[in-house]
């Protein structure tokens, strides 16, 4: 069977008419493009069948390809197909490395299994979730040898953390090749086994005690991205570590730890000397609304964690200024009504991850470190806020650390116009002078009146945006009172929405 660059004068040989006058090396890739791993909803093994029968060049650069094929293996897709087709998949992926994706269902066990029992030697990438209880020996494949896995990760999203399953020796002690490493928080093995050892993607879970984590790091300097897990519901004995030995990583990249205690964020971040700059996100910190000064063992104030965090922070937003950035504040920390978060985006929020993120408290300890934080928030253009309703408290000192957004994009929540408002008095300055641009997310669920107040008071007090997107928002035209409003608004451009259903009843 052919590979890619055997792909030569293939097109040459069949009718050269339309797209088969491209080269077949760039149909090939088109071919990739169109199933590639995307996202769980797609049927990339669909996708491929359909493009197969379409014509005789088609045909023969997909039969020519075993690679292709053999990155097609997701289970929920695999599962719902007869047995015949399955084992026609198979043999079209020849000797090639396999790909083996998608959730794990009960029925698509024994697929599963063949697979991992009879292919494992040529299993290059894992990515499994499951949602339920399965038996031990579905994972008996994590203690053979892996000669071609280069990325593991099984997200497990059952209750299965209370059976923990001792592995002897994961991999058999063997991963060549192993660069990512996402395992099940409910396996143990031995943390020092040499397959890790070229690791440079590795995420730790609750059980792992900042001391075992060091433990490896030691061994492990090729690292470039490590996630530290904790549990946000499950209170875990904090303590400040002090006597680590300090790891130098220097080609960490990013760094993010979630669900973990103050103290043992701070123990991480005060013994790990990263590259610079290396990207810090961290978030779900326990501990920090929680701080008594006057308690015995009260342990290091909330500001020496914002000062390590500040230590990471700015030597990265010095070379890499955000542009595109979210606050939030989350449902599941309700009680905690002064808690934002701030993540910083590549891309527009909320599709991509963050490459940064921190959470803060906004009391004594918090203020002062969004302040220190301003400087590195000068070039956002784009904020996006997200239930910001939820904060009973002041935000206009926290909203006045962006001054040159343009663009303000309101999500999922209430908005509270009034909040935005510069109250007389005070000394208050106007909040961001430069925007042009407000935009509705489609998961926002207030109601458009409170953004309506907030067009008229910007008009009122001389600074108007240009234009209005709520191209996104689901049934605008139910409330004609504020559709009415806001086409009175001279100088605004509206976007409305196209979607059908959501046609202006009074253009009918």
């Amino acid at each position: 069977m052919q590979e890619p660059n055997d792909l030569v004068g293939l097109s040459r040989r069949m009718d050269s008419c339309g797209i088969q006058r491209l080269p077949a090396e760039l149909i090939y890739t088109i071919f990739l493009k169109n199933t590639e791993l995307d996202d769980r909803e797609h049927n990339r093994l669909v996708t491929a069948r359909h493009s197969s029968p379409v014509c005789r060049l088609w045909r023969a650069i997909l039969l020519s390809t075993p690679s292709f094929w053999g990155q097609l293996f997701d289970l929920a897709y695999v599962d719902r197909t007869t047995d015949s087709w399955r084992q026609e998949i198979l043999s079209r992926t020849g000797d090639a490395p396999l790909w083996v994706t998608g959730r794990i269902v009960q029925s698509a066990l024994p697929f599963l299994q063949f697979i991992m029992e009879n292919k494992w030697d040529r299993v290059r990438f894992v990515d499994l979730e499951t949602l339920e209880e399965l038996p031990n020996q579905t994972w008996s494949f994590m203690g053979k040898e892996a000669p071609s896995l280069e990325w593991f990760r099984i997200q497990d999203f059952s209750m299965q953390q209370e059976h923990i399953q001792v592995l002897p020796a994961l991999f058999n002690g063997v991963a060549p090749r192993l660069r990512a490493f996402w395992p099940p928080s409910w396996f143990e093995f031995n943390m020092t086994t040499p397959c890790l050892s070229n690791v440079r993607d590795l995420t730790f879970f609750p059980g792992h005690t900042v001391p075992v984590i060091f433990s490896l790091l030691k061994s492990m300097p090729r690292i470039t991205r490590l996630r530290i897990e904790g549990n946000r519901y499950v209170s875990i004995r904090p303590f400040h570590h002090t006597d680590l030995s300090k790891i130098d990583l220097p080609l960490l990249e990013s760094l993010q730890i979630r669900g973990r205690h103050c103290l043992t964020v701070l123990s991480i971040l005060e013994h790990i000397k990263p590259s610079s700059p290396c990207s810090l996100h961290v978030g779900f910190i326990k501990g920090l609304h929680s701080y008594d000064k006057s308690s015995e063992n009260a342990g290091p104030p909330p500001s020496t964690i914002y000062d390590a965090v500040l230590k990471w922070h700015l030597p990265y937003t010095n070379k890499h200024p955000p542009t595109c950035v979210a606050v939030e504040a989350h449902q599941w920390y309700s009680d905690l009504v002064t808690q934002v978060n701030i993540w910083d985006f590549d891309v527009d929020f909320p599709t991509a991850e963050a490459r940064w993120g921190v959470e803060i408290i906004l009391d004594t300890y918090g203020r002062p470190f969004v302040r220190a934080l301003a400087p590195s928030f000068i070039a956002v253009k784009s904020l996006h806020l997200r239930g910001v309703h939820r904060v009973q408290c002041d935000l206009h000192s926290l909203y006045s650390a962006f001054p040159s957004v343009t663009e303000l994009t309101i999500h999922e929540g209430v908005f509270e116009a009034e909040a935005f408002y510069t109250r007389a008095g005070d000394g208050e300055a106007v909040l961001f002078l430069l925007l042009h641009t407000v935009a509705v997310g489609g998961d926002y669920d207030g109601n458009l009146q409170s953004v309506a107040n907030f067009l008229e008071y910007r008009i009122r007090i001389g600074f108007p945006p240009s234009i209005l997107d709520i191209s996104a928002v689901y049934k605008v035209y139910d409330d004609p009172e504020v559709v009415d409003r806001l086409g009175q608004m001279k100088g605004l451009t509206i976007i409305w929405p196209t979607r059908r259903g959501q046609e202006d009843p009074r253009k009918s």
